[in-house]
């Protein structure tokens, strides 16, 4: 609760990192502990509860990962799991209910998923869910509140403005009534409370040569409708970002800043 952690990333040649990094919310200042994930790695999908940070497959530069690691956050130490992703996974994201983390899309192997993995944070184990109605690979928005997450589509080569919505209590997925403003990936989202948040992205054709945007939408979770805010401030994608959420189980408390780090 004191601290958020950065880990790996990508950074010119070598094509990926492995040091680990954290910022002190008091002092607002970064810092290196001097630790180190198991790999050099970027384009993982992330996850948390109270007591560790998981990282889901990922991208060395040269391969592709199917590990799944941990970072204990009073030890500050990273730690390969038994549990592995069925193939290399990468571009995929995460989310968590207050129970379980949930693997979703990605690219598995050669293809894109469909695929929702939940993740036992008791026995860190991995089961299959029922799988979203389209592909959503690279890598996309999730906001969560209470009862579920709204995950922003997208295929490999193509791109959508439709959100899924994952209920928790069910672990079951439906199309979201509510679209984005515009077809994009690259996305970041986060969440209040009573709102979810998606802002910038790519293109809705290619994350190359195309247009990056400065769009930014609010979802409101009691009706599952959405808002047009105003713009992002630049046009930006691949952006990282957190709230201040108090606990990481945190539902039961307000959270009032969002913030955005980086992006291309």
């Amino acid at each position: 609760r004191t601290h958020g952690y950065w880990g790996g990333g990508y950074l010119g040649n070598p094509l990926a990192r492995s040091e680990l990094s954290r910022l002190d919310f008091a002092s607002e200042v970064m810092s290196v502990p001097g630790t180190y994930l198991p790999t050099n790695n970027y384009n993982a999908a992330q996850m948390q509860n109270s007591e560790y940070g998981y990282a889901v497959g990922g991208n060395t530069g040269i391969t592709y990962k199917s590990i799944i690691f941990r970072v204990d956050f009073n030890t500050e130490t990273s730690t390969d799991i038994t549990e592995t992703m069925p193939d290399y996974y990468y571009d995929g994201s995460a989310t968590q209910s207050d129970s379980y983390g949930y693997v979703v899309g990605g690219r598995i192997g050669t293809s894109d998923s469909t695929g929702i993995r939940r993740f036992d944070f008791t026995s860190e184990t991995l089961s299959l869910i029922p799988a979203v109605t389209e592909e959503v690979s690279r890598i996309f928005g999730i906001t969560e509140n209470s009862h579920s997450a709204i995950m922003q589509r997208g295929l490999f080569n193509a791109r959508t403005s439709n959100l899924s919505k994952l209920e928790f209590s069910s672990e079951t997925v439906r199309t979201h009534t509510a679209q984005t403003t515009v077809a994009m990936e690259g996305s970041l989202a986060y969440s209040n409370i009573d709102n979810g948040y998606f802002s910038a992205g790519y293109s809705p054709v290619s994350s190359i040569g195309g247009s990056i945007y400065d769009k930014r939408d609010k979802i409101d979770f009691a009706n599952d409708t959405t808002t047009a805010l105003p713009d992002f401030p630049v046009s930006k994608a691949g952006l990282g970002g957190f709230t201040n959420r108090g606990t990481v189980t945190r539902r039961r408390t307000p959270k009032t800043i969002g913030y955005f780090m980086g992006g291309y």
